[in-house]
């Protein structure tokens, strides 16, 4: 399909957004969408419209691609941002992998409510993308390839260039004497999607000439029964799942039989947005985890999420950093305590209710701690001194938050744990100023009023 401005207005019609959000690299690809949003721009098609370029920091002229950019944003009166990432690979991830994900994190944070990415993807991009997930053993979900429109973020992701071919492109580029950058990386055969472009693709062009067009359609094939798959998966799901908790209930799951369990399980993940994990991995949390003992918390966890098993419930959610539990943080003068790490915030503000006494706050020395097993805690109308394995245990507080939630002394003796415990000798019942407190951003799986047996 030959590429016109009429046609890409026809595109981008059919998806009215309030904003569009054009991703620059400078290459020929995003040069193209660029001009075309530009002239849509002039002729009122389009009324608000932002470049951004990602600096990915890994190639010795990527300070001049953004400069290139810059340039070429100002002269067709565009808005242009830059944004520098850290694309370093993680273990287990290849540095396209890394680097795709430090960008298309970095425009989830910056897609706002009714603004949509624009990415250049095309025809070949979404052969190769089903041929490299083909090879890898992918399943109908990562055979539908990429999707022309999405929910990304906080907004919407299009791709609106995939209907056609890469000589499209090219075609109006020369046509229109746009000036891109050649990114000497896309040569590299090192990399999967380059050495299948320069090698493998030829040589499949050579004997089928129309292979992008029907890997395409056979993309296409995939989404359908993708999307059929999904619905029933989800109708698998709900039973399942808790959605307060965003937890799998391990008693009902055990009811499916194995090939429904890893459609939940999958589903779920996917459901909560995190990186779908290998084949092995959904095989072993289907039986490890769902066949656990009673007094068992398997943890099974990849690039960048981990699951965990908790009286009977299946628990979702980022890796979790390792930190120094031996730690003392100082905490004075600020009503809001940044912690290390994924731990989030700690907030303090007055209250007029049962609370810590001010004056005590005010002239004692206040440290956050750690747990470090063994701590005790006396809690208003009750008897005695109680241990945190105990309380917690009666909260249903799952043994990875346990060592992870904030301990605050005063004056070297424990007068709070996080949002949950206040100690008797540090309660004020009758001011109108009390502190109290809040443990705030944390992605444990869990909140302190996620309690299934609330009993302070």
């Amino acid at each position: 399909m030959k590429l016109t401005l009429e046609l890409f207005r026809a595109i981008l019609e059919s998806y009215p957004i309030a904003r569009y959000v054009v991703a620059y690299s400078g290459g020929l690809d995003s040069t193209v969408l660029l001009y075309l949003c530009a002239y849509l721009k002039n002729e009122g098609i389009i009324h608000d419209l932002i470049a951004i370029h990602i600096n990915h920091g890994l190639h010795s002229e990527a300070e001049n691609w953004s400069h290139h950019c810059l340039n070429v944003c100002e002269s067709l009166s565009i808005q242009y941002q830059a944004i520098t990432v850290d694309a370093r690979t993680m273990p287990g991830e290849s540095p396209e992998e890394a680097a795709r994900d430090a960008r298309y994190n970095a425009f989830k944070e910056i897609l706002a409510n009714r603004e949509v990415l624009l990415t250049a993807h095309h025809q070949e991009d979404q052969a190769e993308t089903v041929l490299l997930r083909l090879f890898r053993g992918a399943g109908v979900q990562g055979l539908a390839g990429i999707a022309e429109y999405t929910v990304f973020g906080n907004g919407q992701l299009l791709r609106p260039l995939l209907r056609f071919d890469k000589q499209s492109l090219a075609d109006f580029a020369r046509h229109e004497n746009l000036r891109w950058i050649e990114d000497s990386t896309n040569s590299d055969p090192r990399f999967d999607r380059n050495f299948l472009r320069q090698h493998i693709t030829p040589l499949l062009k050579n004997r089928w000439p129309s292979i992008d067009k029907t890997i395409s359609r056979t993309a296409s094939h995939c989404g359908e029964a993708k999307r059929h798959l999904e619905h029933y998966a989800d109708n698998v799901l709900d039973p399942v799942y808790d959605k307060i908790h965003k937890t799998l209930r391990i008693e009902r799951l055990k009811l499916l039989c194995d090939a429904d369990k890893r459609l939940v399980i999958r589903q779920w993940i996917n459901r909560l947005g995190y990186k779908m994990p290998s084949t092995m991995l959904v095989q072993q949390i289907s039986t490890e985890s769902i066949n656990a003992a009673v007094d068992r918390n398997p943890r099974i966890y990849w690039t960048d999420a981990e699951i965990n098993r908790y009286r009977n419930e299946l628990y979702l959610f980022p890796v979790q950093k390792t930190f120094d539990r031996g730690q003392i943080i100082a905490w004075k003068g600020k009503k809001i305590l940044d912690l290390p790490g994924n731990l989030g915030s700690l907030q303090i503000f007055q209250t007029k209710g049962v609370g810590i006494s001010k004056k005590r706050w005010d002239v004692g020395e206040v440290t956050i701690r750690f747990r470090r097993g063994g701590e005790t805690i006396r809690l208003p109308y009750r008897q005695g001194s109680h241990s945190l394995k105990n309380l917690f245990q009666e909260k249903s507080v799952p043994p990875w938050v346990r060592n992870q939630m904030p301990l605050i002394y005063v004056d070297g003796q424990l007068a709070a744990v996080a949002d949950l415990w206040v100690c008797e000798d540090f309660v004020e019942q009758h001011s109108t100023d009390n502190h109290s407190l809040r443990w705030f951003g944390y992605d444990l799986g869990w909140k302190s009023g996620d309690s299934r047996n609330d009993v302070v």
